[in-house]
């Protein structure tokens, strides 16, 4: 484990017509914080390539609240919790690509999204907050630090274990920090993981929390190496949100 003492993001922004933003603001998502991706320069025009550095040598505003030092996050935080780009904004903007650097140097911690890698026009997305806001990022380089939530969630027997208890509004309450939930209808919970598996990996759940029936039930409805589906139902069998708790081994 070491301190995160700088986080450099290199965005792209695709070089097609409308692609730049003049009024939404960029998040990045690492380490359990967000970070607003800013400088007082004109940023993320059509075409271009901009770098954002926090903490040490910082160039966006607002650096001393934009700042991985305060408080001190640790290389164990990045596997804590889900990283990922955040877009808030009515106007639109075309994300080429990103690569997030953490602790430049010899012991650097990379995070990017592969779907991205090799660029075209079914390699980039558009975000707005009617289109979706949010894209996923996962570890390319860098070494998970022991006892983290993707590094030292492993059994006994070396097999990679995700697990966790989800709410049944969607919210997490507790696990091993390596993946995010999103509610996609009543009953239905996508499990996306921070970093896919390399193989199909196997998931089981039930129903967690006080209150429910005993005929309550959950049932992993998709099973992908990125992914689980977790589905929950009432005491007739109809869906329904529910509390679960979940583990999917691999």
């Amino acid at each position: 484990m070491a301190d995160i003492a700088k986080i450099v993001a290199t965005i792209y922004t695709a070089d097609i017509a409308d692609a730049k933003t003049d009024s939404g603001t960029v998040y990045l998502g690492i380490a359990g914080r967000e970070f607003v991706l800013e400088t007082a320069a004109d940023d993320y025009e059509q075409g271009a390539a901009d770098e954002f550095v926090l903490g040490e040598g910082a160039n966006v505003e607002q650096a001393e609240y934009n700042d991985p030092r305060k408080p001190q996050l640790t290389t164990e935080d990045l596997d804590r919790y889900p990283a990922y780009l955040r877009y808030l904004g009515t106007d639109g903007w075309c994300l080429e690509r990103a690569t997030i650097t953490v602790n430049p140097g010899a012991d650097s911690h990379v995070f990017d999204n592969l779907d991205l890698q090799g660029g075209g026009e079914a390699r980039r997305i558009w975000l707005r907050n009617d289109y979706g806001q949010r894209l996923g990022l996962t570890r390319t380089a860098g070494r998970p630090s022991t006892g983290s939530g993707q590094g030292g969630g492993t059994t006994a027997t070396g097999r990679r274990l995700v697990f966790g208890n989800v709410n049944a509004d969607g919210s997490v309450a507790s696990g091993s920090g390596d993946f995010w939930v999103t509610r996609e209808g009543e009953g239905r919970y996508s499990i996306v993981f921070q970093s896919p598996f390399t193989t199909l990996p196997s998931a089981t759940s039930n129903v967690w929390g006080d209150g429910w029936y005993t005929l309550d039930n959950t049932q992993a409805a998709v099973i992908e190496t990125g992914r689980v589906v977790i589905v929950t139902g009432n005491s007739v069998g109809a869906r329904s949100n529910r509390g679960f708790s979940f583990q999917v081994i691999g």
